[in-house]
């Protein structure tokens, strides 16, 4: 099993980096989300909101435009949510990262800079533009552009 180090490293890789600066950029993006300590562990040995961390780094490890979270907050106390939120805020505004979250929780909903709902098929909301509420099967036709492309200009930004 690798360790949580070699596992962020891992994705690094794939992108066709060499393994010394991948591991370089682990170190870096593991001290950054605050596990910096834990890199030799395996993700077995780690709390569940360690494993979250190291998600998160592995995300940022290929220095991606668009991260998606489904529930970055789920299954953690409200502090732990509120820090992760300040993470990825803080992420954002230093490296230019947009993430896309779904999330129900409340407390996500208020820190979110842009607000765009999905329900029964439909995207509305105070910050979606009216030309692009409409169904969801219009927005997400079977394109080959890339989903940041589609999503900027589904959004009109």
């Amino acid at each position: 099993m690798l360790s949580v180090r070699e596992n962020v490293a891992y994705v690094c890789q794939l992108q066709g980096r060499p393994r010394p600066e991948c591991l370089e950029l682990a170190d870096h993006w593991l001290e950054q989300v605050g596990i910096g300590e834990l890199g030799q562990r395996r993700p077995d040995q780690l709390s569940g909101g360690q494993q979250q961390r190291v998600a998160v780094a592995r995300a940022l490890a290929t220095d991606p435009d668009l991260v998606l979270a489904d529930e970055p907050t789920a299954g953690v106390d409200s502090r732990t949510g509120r820090d992760r939120i300040a993470l990825l805020w803080e992420f954002n505004e230093q490296h230019g990262t947009t993430f896309l979250i779904a999330s129900h929780e409340q407390a996500v909903i208020e820190a979110a800079g842009r607000l765009i709902q999905i329900e029964d098929g439909r995207i509305y909301g105070p910050d979606v533009p009216p030309k692009v509420e409409h169904a969801v099967s219009q927005v997400c036709p079977p394109h080959r552009r890339s989903l940041g492309e589609r999503l900027r200009d589904w959004l009109g930004s």
